[in-house]
């Protein structure tokens, strides 16, 4: 994700806690830590239940100076303060993509500074998806284009919102 935020780790969370009487909360943390959610920007801290620094409950409006302090260390701000090559969260994102099969993108917004970054060549051969909720279709074409160009691959668009895609396909089981 290029998201700075939380709300996908703990939706998965919560996701999984409340999907069986028989997982309880290490359970769901051991299993979370199987599903690797990369914030490629950094992320606003931790929650309590991730192994981090400076935890957090999720949605707490009262944080410490040092819980501050370390979710403003953990982020960055743009590509031009660190090198995209040797960030290890993005030497995973290659890891995982040449790994797959399927992608996912949800409630993606195809920046192109994004795009550029990612691995792209990649994903050839892969069944890449991506939810197109209020997503422009100049938008859609373009990624679509860019796709087509560097990867030969095609993208299948889905006219849902990020939840819902989540909850239909039942990616967070």
């Amino acid at each position: 994700t290029f998201n700075y935020d939380l709300s996908l780790d703990q939706f998965m969370h919560n996701s999984l806690l409340h999907s069986s009487t028989a997982i309880n909360d290490e359970s769901c943390k051991q299993i979370l830590e199987k599903i690797p959610i990369l914030h490629l920007y950094g992320q606003l801290g931790y929650l309590s239940w991730q192994n981090g620094e400076a935890p957090r409950k999720y949605g707490s409006k009262k944080l410490t100076d040092y819980q501050f302090k370390q979710m403003a260390k953990n982020i960055k701000t743009g590509f031009d303060s660190f090198d995209v090559k040797s960030d290890p969260k993005f030497i995973k994102t290659v890891q995982l993509i040449n790994e797959a099969e399927n992608i996912y993108f949800i409630g993606f917004g195809f920046d192109r500074s994004n795009l550029e970054h990612l691995p792209i060549r990649r994903m050839t051969g892969k069944h890449i998806i991506a939810t197109s909720y209020y997503l422009d279709a100049n938008v859609r074409k373009e990624a679509a284009e860019y796709f087509k160009k560097f990867a030969d691959v095609n993208i299948d668009f889905v006219e849902i919102d990020a939840l819902n895609f989540i909850l239909k396909t039942n990616l967070c089981l």
